[in-house]
C-alpha cells in the first residue's frame, strides 16, 4: 500500500474512533445540560403523568436511573404536588421511585385523584413500587403521611392493582392504614380503605368523609372499613367503631328535638346502593345525658318502644337518662330495634336511669317497623307524608321506602 494511502486510512480510523465519538459525547452532554432537552424531559414527564411538570434539575447518573431536583407538578398553573427531590430507577424489571420527602395541596384533591385513575388506566403491565419518607397535606385537619409505600402490578387476570400504606403522623396506631385500588380497563374502580386500629379523630374523617361530620368534632373513629365497587351508584359497604359521638349534634342540630349526652357506635355492616342505605346493623351505646318527650312520644308512635307510663307528658319536658342502649338492624326497608342497657335490670331497655328503665324496647307484634317511621320519629311536626321538611328529604334521599311491589320483602324478612 502507498505510504499516502495508508497515512489517509490512518487520519479516517482516527477521525471515526476517537474524534467523532469524543465530539458526540460532548456534544450530547451540552444538549442534555440545555434548555432544550430540559424543556423536552419536562414534555415527556407531563404526557407520562397527565399533570404539567417542571423541574429545576435532573440528573442520569447511570443507565435506567434518573434523579430530580424539585419536581413540581401543576394544576391550572398552581404546584399540586412538590417533591425536593425524587429517584426512579428500574431493578428487576420494576420501576422504584423513591423521595424522601412530598408537599400535597388538598385543594386540588379531586383533579389528583381523576388523574391518578386515568393513569392506572392506561398504565402498562410493568410494576411500579414508590417509597416516600413523608408527605406533608397543607391542610391543617390532616395529619402528615409518613412511612408511605405503594406496589402496583397487573394481576394474572389483567387487572391493575395497587396497594398503600402509611402512618398517620401523631395518631396512636399498631398497624399501617392501608388502602387498595383496582383498576380494570373498562369500568369504575375498585376501592378499599382499612383504618385497623389507628384513632382517627373527626376532623380527619370529615375531610374525607363530609358525611362524617354530623357525629361531633369530638368523635374519634377506629377500625374504619370503606369498600366500593363500582362507583358512586355501586355498592358500598361501611363498618367501623366512633366513639364520644355528640348526640346533640347529631339530634339537636337538625330536629326540633333535644337529646344530649356521647355515645358509642358499633356499625358491624352497613350496604349503600346508588346512594341509598339497603342495610345497616349495629349498635349505639350512651351514658348520662338528657332526652325531651316530644323524642319519646314519637319514638313511642313510630318506633313502637314503650316508655313508663310515669313519665311526664309535656313534650318540652327533658328526662335525664343514665344509660342509652340501642341495637338495631336495617334491612329490606324495615327496621328492627332492641334495648341493650348493660346496667338496666330490666332486659330490653332502651333508655335507663340509675334505679330503672325508662323506656323499653317494641314489643314483639311491634318488632318490624318500616323504614319511614325512623323519619316520622325525628320530625317532630309529623310532616313526612311527603318530604315536607328539609331533614326528612334529606333521611329520604338516604332509606329505601318499600313500595307496594316490595311487600312480600315483608314476608320474607318476618320469616
Amino acid at each position: 500500500m502507498h505510504e499516502a494511502t495508508h497515512r489517509f486510512l490512518c487520519r479516517i480510523a482516527f477521525l471515526a474512533i476517537c474524534i467523532l465519538p469524543t465530539f458526540a459525547t460532548f456534544g450530547w452532554i451540552g444538549y442534555r445540560r440545555s434548555s432544550w432537552a430540559h424543556t423536552a424531559i419536562e414534555r415527556r414527564l407531563s404526557d407520562e403523568l397527565g399533570l404539567k411538570a417542571t423541574f429545576s434539575k435532573a440528573y442520569n447518573p447511570r443507565p435506567g436511573k434518573y434523579v430530580l431536583q424539585d419536581l413540581k407538578l401543576h394544576v391550572v398553573q398552581q404546584p399540586a404536588i412538590t417533591l425536593p427531590l425524587i429517584e426512579a430507577e428500574e431493578q428487576g424489571g420494576v420501576w422504584r421511585i423513591r423521595a424522601p420527602q412530598c408537599d400535597l395541596s388538598w385543594t386540588h384533591r379531586r383533579r389528583l385523584w381523576e388523574t391518578l385513575c386515568e393513569r392506572l388506566a392506561i398504565a402498562g403491565d410493568r410494576p411500579i413500587a414508590v417509597q416516600i419518607g413523608m408527605i406533608q397535606i397543607d391542610d391543617p385537619a390532616i395529619p402528615h403521611l409518613t412511612q408511605f409505600a405503594s406496589h402496583t402490578k397487573v394481576d394474572a387476570t389483567g387487572l391493575r392493582r395497587s396497594a398503600v400504606q402509611f402512618s398517620l403522623d401523631g395518631i396512636s396506631a399498631t398497624e399501617p392504614v392501608t388502602v387498595k385500588l383496582a383498576a380494570p380497563v373498562h369500568g369504575d374502580m375498585e376501592i378499599t380503605f382499612d383504618g385497623r386500629d389507628a384513632q382517627i379523630p373527626s376532623s380527619l374523617l370529615s375531610a374525607i368523609f363530609p358525611a362524617a361530620r354530623i357525629l361531633g368534632d369530638e368523635a374519634t373513629f377506629e377500625q374504619v372499613y370503606f369498600q366500593s365497587t363500582g362507583g358512586v351508584r355501586g355498592p358500598i359497604t361501611i363498618k367501623g367503631i366512633a366513639n364520644d359521638i355528640s348526640l346533640a349534634s347529631l339530634i339537636n342540630s337538625h330536629f326540633d328535638h333535644t337529646l344530649t349526652g356521647k355515645a358509642n357506635l358499633h356499625l358491624m355492616n352497613a350496604m349503600l346502593v346508588d346512594g341509598k342505605l339497603q342495610s345497616a346493623e349495629g349498635w349505639l351505646l350512651g351514658k348520662h345525658g338528657t332526652v325531651s318527650m316530644s323524642l319519646v312520644q314519637d319514638a313511642s308512635y313510630h318506633l313502637g318502644v314503650r316508655p313508663r307510663t310515669d313519665l311526664s307528658t309535656d313534650r318540652t319536658f327533658l328526662t335525664g337518662f343514665a344509660e342509652l342502649g340501642i341495637e338495631f338492624k336495617l334491612s329490606a326497608g324495615f327496621l328492627t330495634l332492641h334495648g341493650c342497657c348493660q346496667k338496666s335490670q330490666a332486659p330490653g331497655a332502651v333508655l335507663a336511669d340509675t334505679q330503672r328503665a325508662l323506656v323499653m324496647e317494641p314489643s314483639a307484634e311491634d318488632a318490624l317497623i318500616p323504614a319511614a317511621g325512623l323519619i316520622a320519629a325525628l320530625d317532630a311536626h309529623q310532616r313526612v307524608t311527603v318530604p315536607a321538611t328539609a331533614e326528612a328529604a334529606k333521611l329520604l334521599e338516604w332509606l329505601v321506602i318499600p313500595a307496594v311491589a316490595e311487600e312480600p320483602l315483608h314476608e320474607e324478612f318476618r320469616r
